[in-house]
């Protein structure tokens, strides 16, 4: 992408697929003397990452990714530290992507030196890792205990000492859009689905944003008190943006936030909280209950269901009268259409069919015969009209609700809906590869004119404080409806 569009996408290290690459890295590493970092494919939690200067100490025994090292990070009391964003894709087509205002700053345990570079507790800043450490429960220098901050106590820390981040918080949007946009073309259209990253970030001394990796499953574990503060929250807001009820989610049966006053008594609200819970746990096992009620209901207008009778017979050992239980063809049709017994609790209007068990039936006629909408999901949200913010996630593209999609061509509506329904194209692969090349380059025309536009707001107003940056940005240039970083 870097030679296609230039600088805007240089925001990635130098990067090299094993054992593809193999020889253009012992090219490269003969050239120049720097240092690697290895990442093994389908790892995490920092399981066999290594740091190496020559080719001759790489080892690796399966697919690996060799990425340049940062050796100039941004410190914090002489630790390393990256920054995990946590970033909500519902919709590809039209492209939608929205940004979390709250993340994490993972530190590294021990202080960062380019002298010893197998000390993994000074180069690695992974949880899981660190928390093995022997300065992970220290008292660290303006660190303090543990290895995780939020985003917003890192912005305070900032300002203290006098560091104007607004425009870093802005190059790190443009990352994130252009490095979701890159995958557009490979994604098909998929109603009712959405896509959750981590995107993890390194800052280096220029304050330049450094992209890392993106991970599909970022972890949503607990390992100290900043997690669920960050986390539980998120979620939450995440599945509001979604148009999700509690209910659906599982999230019911844990404890929720908690809404009343301040007058509100600890155990009174202990109590509130029991109540809920237990009420919500009592609700969803009535509603198993009724589910397997509903599925050994018979067929209105017949003594039992064909599967039924035949795991009746099969438990009776009566095999030879099975063959006489069968119904004709005749009888078959004149059987009216099964309902549903189970009052489901559903997101939005029923599709009329249900395929996770294994059958098809027709509750809603009028519904199934309607087309459904590619941007439409069952529960009304249309995501050619994104909300621009949703608790503290906000949307970060499009920048604005009235600027138009890249209309697609023919080729690459044509390529997504053979990703769509298996089939193999006509089209020549150089066709496709320059109508996504064309549709990328508008998402990129975009970026490039928000950053441009950020940046001027960040020198004429630099004196002044994040709101007036941000009302200049939206009001005046009303390039965008909404400005995204972390909250003070």
């Amino acid at each position: 992408m870097k030679n296609n569009y230039g600088f805007i996408f240089d925001f990635s290290p130098e990067a090299f697929i094993l054992p593809n690459d193999y020889s253009k890295l012992v090219e490269t590493c003969n050239k120049l003397d720097d240092i690697w970092i290895c990442k093994p494919v389908g790892q995490s939690q920092g399981k066999g990452i290594s740091i190496f200067r020559k080719i001759s100490e790489l080892t690796f025994d399966s697919h690996t990714v060799v990425q340049r090292y940062v050796r100039d990070p941004f410190l914090i009391g002489g630790y390393k530290f990256d920054l995990r964003l946590y970033v909500c894709v519902p919709c590809f087509h039209p492209l939608t992507i929205y940004l979390y205002r709250e993340g994490l700053a993972r530190f590294s345990t021990d202080k960062f030196s380019l002298s010893d570079l197998k000390n993994r507790y000074a180069h690695l800043t992974n949880s899981s890792v660190n928390k093995q450490g022997p300065g992970y429960s220290e008292m660290k220098d303006k660190v303090g205990a543990g290895c995780k901050w939020t985003l917003k106590q890192l912005r305070h820390y900032l300002k203290q000492n006098e560091i104007d981040d607004w425009l870093l918080w802005q190059r790190i949007v443009n990352m994130i859009v252009l490095t979701v946009a890159s995958q557009v073309s490979g994604v098909p259209t998929t109603p009712n689905c959405f896509e959750f990253y981590g995107f993890d970030v390194l800052i280096d001394q220029d304050l330049k944003p450094w992209l890392l990796e993106v991970n599909s499953s970022p972890a949503l574990c607990t390992d100290c008190d900043v997690d669920p503060a960050v986390k539980k929250p998120m979620l939450h807001d995440m599945f509001d943006l979604l148009g999700l009820p509690i209910c659906n989610t599982g999230l019911s049966l844990f404890c929720e936030r908690d809404v009343s006053g301040d007058e509100a008594s600890d155990e009174e609200s202990d109590l509130r909280i029991l109540q809920r819970t237990a009420t919500n746990a009592a609700t969803v096992v009535a509603m198993a209950q009724k589910w397997k009620k509903h599925v050994s209901l018979p067929l209105e207008g017949s003594k039992s269901h064909p599967s039924l009778m035949k795991r009746d017979c099969k438990n009776k050992r009566l095999r030879s009268s099975c063959s006489t239980l069968s119904l004709s063809q005749s009888s078959q049709k004149k059987l009216p259409k099964r309902k549903t017994a189970l009052s489901t609790c559903i997101v939005g209007a029923y599709t009329g069919n249900d395929g996770r068990y294994g059958f098809k039936y027709d509750i809603i006629d009028d519904l199934v015969k309607k087309e459904k909408s590619k941007t439409k999901w069952d529960n009304g949200i249309d995501w050619k009209y994104p909300t621009s913010s949703a608790g503290h996630w906000v949307r970060v593209y499009p920048f604005r609700q009235g600027i138009p999609e890249p209309r697609k061509s023919k080729a690459c509506t044509s390529l997504i809906a053979q990703n769509q329904n298996g089939t193999n194209g006509t089209m020549k692969a150089e066709n496709i590869s320059k109508n996504v090349d064309k549709e990328i380059k508008n998402i990129v025309t975009q970026v490039t004119k928000y950053y441009k536009t950020a940046r001027d707001s960040f020198i004429k107003n630099k004196t002044l404080n994040d709101c007036a940056k941000d009302s200049y940005l939206v009001s005046q240039t009303k390039i965008c409806e909404d400005v995204w970083h972390p909250l003070l």
